[in-house]
């Protein structure tokens, strides 16, 4: 093998990043030139512009129109510690090594200047203090998924209102069923979920000290929303400020100004094991995930921890 070239995985930018800066380590330890292969068209960002990782950070990515020969062999989105491949690749590296070497690659990726701009316009124009200001994130449910969409997609429609987040996040959280049967039962849940999300930020703003919020994100979807809500009960004891001009599409422009400013607050808190997109925010900035969402009492799955990689 004289170079490495992998095919992008799908997904939004954070899945991206995570499945680069891993194939980076396999590259960096081979010595071997790294090549990505042609983005195929139905794998660009939903962003007109921002199509791809090339066009969003000043880092060389070095597409090919090479055969792909390297892969990480299934779920290349999660950050793992491959020892199935590095064995066979007779590659020697700790898992505490293969930590350190992720994040390096991470936080080697520097945003294009347009970008960095953008977020400091939108900093001076809200009169944000990063420097007193936690940064928040909470994934919401993905606004293609959802509403009219949901009629023409058969795992969605199962959902009451089309929209699977309360249910899957009430389950990991409470222990509640996959699927909510009733529209009474979820609107108790929804409630629940809702009052869970805010009573957990202030707890967080508490602790930091901290009265300042920037809430990223713009919940684009009718049916359930969330931020409107969390921001209007937060409002009344705290200064919230959010971008609402905002498309937010999948990694459109705003989604990355959103990214920048997070990354730059005092602190960050997030939608851990919800949502790669707050683990790498968290990862680029090198400060601590603080975490929105406890899994102890209901149904958790795979969380992200850096320290502890699988």
């Amino acid at each position: 093998m004289n170079y490495i070239c992998y095919e992008t995985c799908g997904g939004g930018l954070a899945n991206r990043v995570i499945e680069h800066c891993q194939v980076k380590i396999f590259s960096d330890l081979l010595e071997k030139d790294l090549f990505r292969q042609e983005i195929p068209r139905n794998r660009f960002f939903k962003d007109s512009k921002y199509r791809e990782l090339g066009d969003i950070y000043e880092n060389d990515f070095f597409y090919s129109d090479k055969k792909a020969n390297f892969s990480l062999r299934g779920g290349s989105w999660a950050l793992s510690y491959r020892i199935k491949l590095l064995r066979d690749l007779k590659i020697q590296i700790s898992k505490e090594d293969y930590k350190l070497a992720f994040l390096k690659n991470v936080q080697n990726l520097i945003f294009k200047k347009e970008i960095r701009d953008k977020a400091n316009e939108l900093i001076l124009k809200k009169n944000i203090k990063l420097e007193s200001t936690m940064g928040v994130h909470i994934r919401t449910e993905d606004y293609s998924r959802v509403g009219v969409n949901a009629e023409n997609n058969e795992k969605i429609r199962k959902y009451i209102g089309g929209n699977p987040t309360i249910d899957h996040m009430c389950q990991r959280l409470f222990g509640t069923a996959r699927v909510i049967e009733t529209l009474e039962e979820k609107k108790v849940l929804y409630k629940r979920y809702l009052e869970y999300i805010i009573n957990s930020i202030r707890t967080s703003l508490s602790r930091k000290k901290i009265s300042k919020i920037y809430l990223a994100g713009n919940d684009l979807c009718p049916i359930w929303p969330i931020l409107p809500l969390v921001k209007e009960n937060l409002s009344k004891d705290f200064d919230v400020v959010t971008n609402d001009e905002v498309e937010y599409l999948r990694d459109s422009v705003d989604w990355l100004i959103d990214f920048k400013i997070l990354s730059d607050c005092a602190y960050f808190a997030g939608s851990n094991s919800q949502s790669t997109w707050s683990h790498l925010v968290s990862w680029t900035a090198g400060k601590e995930l603080i975490k929105i969402f406890d899994y102890s009492k209901g149904v958790p799955n795979f969380e992200y921890k850096v320290d502890q990689i699988r």
